[in-house]
């Protein structure tokens, strides 16, 4: 016995703005998630930090931009980008007194591409110097390291969306 079934088209269009909607949600969702890592990051630094913040773009139906932008102070914006891009070595002179003055001991509370921060700080004797010679910072790629841990479940994640938009715009995924 042979059986034909009729494959009829979907008679209604499908709703772009819900599908863009649904899409928008999802991926502000994830980073959220993909946020706390970078927050992990600063939550142990003294003085002021940046804020991450999401912003959500939606410039046509086929695409949508979900970034996370560094705001708040010029001092925590900057901390951010000397550890994570790195500097270069550079000369650092006393101009307000006489003499810089420091703890000669210096453990890095963070590590190349690893995120939160570990126990760190200064330690040890004073030191008092006129000039002093700063090796420069080994640039810490957390922007690049948190992208990468987050590249596949992301797009896990919006696979998921993509299902339930396609039941919103009641279409078969």
């Amino acid at each position: 016995m042979v059986r034909f079934k009729a494959i009829l088209p979907n008679p209604r269009e499908p709703d772009i703005n819900a599908m863009k909607h649904r899409f928008a949600i999802s991926a502000e969702k994830y980073m959220e998630i993909a946020r706390d890592d970078f927050k992990a990051t600063v939550q142990s630094w003294k003085g002021e930090k940046p804020v991450f913040v999401r912003r959500t773009k939606l410039s046509d139906p086929k695409e949508i931009t979900v970034t996370i932008f560094l705001e708040r102070s010029d001092e925590g914006v900057q901390k951010w980008d000397w550890l994570d891009y790195g500097t270069e070595k550079h000369p650092i002179a006393a101009n307000k007194s006489p003499v810089l003055a420091y703890q000669g001991v210096f453990k890095p509370k963070t590590r190349v591409g690893v995120f939160p921060s570990t126990p760190g700080g200064k330690s040890g004797e004073y030191v008092f110097r006129k000039a002093v010679e700063h090796p420069g910072i080994e640039a810490r790629g957390w922007s690049d390291a948190i992208l990468e841990k987050h590249e596949k479940p992301f797009a896990e994640w919006m696979e998921k969306a993509m299902k339930s938009v396609a039941e919103v715009s009641k279409h078969k995924a």
